[in-house]
C-alpha cells in the first residue's frame, strides 16, 4: 500500500518484464556487429541502433523501478549513472574511435578484431546512454516523488 498521493510502484513481474523486453530489443545491433553489410543497408543499422537505445530505456526504467519497489532512494542510482557518463567519457578521451586497417578476405562475416573493436565502442555508447537514462531518469522521478508529496 503507498502513502497518500504516492503513485503505485511496479511490481516484480512488470520490471522483470521491462528487463527482457529492454535485452530483446538490444540484440538486433549486437548481431549486426557479425555482418559487413553493404552501403544499402546503412538504414538497417541506424534502425538497429534507434532500437538498441530503446532497449537501454527499457533497462533503465527497470532498474529505477526496481529501486522504488524496494523503497530505496534513487540517489545512488543516479550517481551510478552519472559515474557511467564518466566513465565513457574517459574511455572515448583516452582511446577515440578510430583505428589501423584490419586485413579482410571478402565474405559476409566481420573479421574477430573488428567485430570485437565494435563490440568495445558499443559497449561504451551504451554505458553513456544507459548511465544517461539513470542519472535524468533518477532525477525526474525525485521530484515527481517531491512534487506529489506537498499537494
Amino acid at each position: 500500500m503507498t502513502a497518500v498521493g504516492e503513485p503505485p510502484v511496479a511490481g516484480a513481474r512488470t520490471v522483470r518484464r521491462l528487463l527482457v523486453v529492454g535485452v530483446a530489443l538490444m540484440l538486433p545491433r549486437l548481431v549486426l556487429v557479425w555482418f559487413l553489410l553493404p552501403p544499402a543497408f546503412d538504414l538497417l543499422l541506424v534502425v538497429a541502433t534507434l532500437v538498441f537505445v530503446a532497449g537501454l530505456f527499457c533497462i533503465a526504467a527497470a532498474l529505477i523501478r526496481h529501486q522504488l519497489r524496494r523503497g530505496r532512494r534513487l540517489l545512488w542510482t543516479g550517481l551510478a549513472g552519472l559515474a557511467l557518463v564518466l566513465l565513457a567519457g574517459l574511455v572515448i578521451g583516452v582511446a577515440p574511435a578510430g583505428g589501423d586497417a584490419v586485413a579482410y578476405d571478402g565474405g559476409l562475416l566481420t573479421p574477430l578484431p573488428v567485430a570485437l573493436y565494435n563490440y568495445l565502442y558499443l559497449a561504451v555508447g551504451a554505458a553513456s546512454q544507459l548511465g544517461l537514462v539513470l542519472l535524468l531518469g533518477s532525477f525526474a522521478t525525485g521530484v515527481g516523488r517531491l512534487l506529489a508529496r506537498r499537494r
